[in-house]
């Protein structure tokens, strides 16, 4: 398990690193408001933390306010052989990345061919599983992948995948393939005027 400083969330929230670190160890029973400097009336005010006296002494108590934040930055993380971390997006870190940039995605095949922006639903649940398969990409490699393939067509639509299937795409043998994972390793290479130049 592994805490992201998402500094942009924090930003967003007005909290700082440290208390966002208290939290998390508050969280866990360990809490440790002297060694962080913690003003508990301040992380109070801002709906982190209950604070009550109970036989003369502090009692803090974690909101849910708290909870959401620390589902959101936690992630599952494991170390291989040779002590590489690798992490995993939260579910919930994928369901919100793609609130707001699914239709972007989808956008991408608007008015190309008929039908081919596939459903929300059915987009919306492949992303997430592919996501959570290769957590190393992010959301904008995602879309340059869709770019590329999109320019690879080099403006002929008629054999153009699905959204969906350009994601994940069961084949008659029953096997499963995606071309979204095939054209996100050439997108170092990729740049509109030299992809569709070199397809001519």
């Amino acid at each position: 398990m592994a805490l992201i400083l998402d500094f942009t969330v924090l930003e967003e929230l007005n909290l700082s690193a440290n208390e966002l670190l208290f939290l998390y160890y508050l969280d866990r029973g360990e809490p440790g408001e002297e060694v962080c400097g913690i003003d508990m009336e301040d992380l109070e005010s801002k709906g982190f933390v209950k604070l009550t006296e109970i036989d003369h002494k502090l009692h803090i108590e974690i909101r849910q306010k708290s909870l959401d934040l620390l589902q959101l930055l936690i992630v599952d993380a494991k170390i291989d052989i040779n002590n590489t971390t690798i992490i995993k997006k939260s579910s919930r870190a994928i369901n919100q990345e793609l609130e707001g940039r699914l239709t972007e995605f989808r956008d991408k095949w608007k008015g190309l061919k008929p039908g081919s922006m596939g459903s929300l639903q059915s987009c919306k649940a492949k992303l997430t599983r592919w996501m959570k398969e290769n957590p190393e990409y992010t959301f904008d490699e995602i879309l340059k992948a869709a770019d590329m393939y999109i320019a690879s067509l080099n403006g002929d639509f008629r054999f153009l995948q699905r959204a969906d299937y350009f994601v994940f795409k069961q084949e008659n043998n029953r096997e499963e393939s995606s071309r979204l994972s095939a054209f996100i390793d050439e997108i170092d290479e990729y740049t509109p005027e030299n992809w569709t130049s070199s397809l001519n």
